[in-house]
């Protein structure tokens, strides 16, 4: 189970993040100043103790990444959105 932290602590570097989207550090924190780059910080308990869930969406890109106490990226993958979530996400930009 994961709940939700703070946007404030990424847990990784943003050139990390910013690199998953071909996309420079200047870049990544423009655009997230913007509020095009959607990032939510939510982290573990229970069977997840020890984790934090890292998403980012920007645009119809959704990256995830469960990331170790020790700021180790254990699992993460890239989805693209479709129909009406992507939709309404670009025709606000």
């Amino acid at each position: 189970m994961f709940s939700a932290g703070t946007t404030s602590n990424l847990v990784l570097e943003v050139n990390d993040i910013a690199d998953r989207f071909g996309l420079t550090t200047k870049d990544f924190n423009r655009y997230r100043n913007l509020g095009l780059m959607l990032v939510v910080v939510e982290t573990g308990s229970n069977e997840h103790e020890g984790l934090t869930r890292l998403t980012c969406q920007f645009g119809n890109r959704v990256w995830q990444a469960l990331v170790g106490g020790d700021k180790r990226i254990v699992h993460e993958e890239i989805r693209y959105l479709r129909g009406k979530l992507s939709r309404a996400s670009s025709s606000s930009s």
